[in-house]
């Protein structure tokens, strides 16, 4: 059987896309399956100091209160655990922590604030 010119990029990319695809669902299906579970961190590490969904009746410790003494923005949040503050009890998570667990942490006690978006 014989294929013309024109028919071999169609041949190539008819076999190509399904093995492209593959590779992507894998890759995705992977980086789910890795993900930090920032609900279990945030059950190991913060809730003793934060409460549940971060609402405790410590204006300093709450997370759902829209008041945030070192800053709301992810920048922020994520410095605050990974450095800690000097002069109070959040202790600095760097080293403890991966940064894709601060990333995911910082997201997860982002979302306790319901005026955040």
């Amino acid at each position: 059987m014989r294929i013309s010119r024109r028919g071999v990029p169609f041949l190539a990319c008819a076999v190509a896309a399904p093995l492209l695809l593959a590779g992507v669902v894998a890759t995705t299906a992977w980086a789910q399956a890795t993900a930090p579970d920032a609900a279990a961190i945030y059950k190991s590490k913060c809730l003793m100091c934060h409460g549940v969904n971060g609402a405790t009746k410590v204006p300093a410790t709450n997370l759902a209160d829209a008041t945030w003494a070192h800053g709301s923005s992810p920048a922020e949040v994520s410095a605050v655990i990974r450095n800690g503050v000097k002069g109070t009890l959040m202790a600095a998570f760097k080293g403890k922590l991966t940064d894709p667990e601060i990333e995911a942490l910082t997201k997860y006690v982002r979302s306790f604030d319901k005026t955040l978006k």
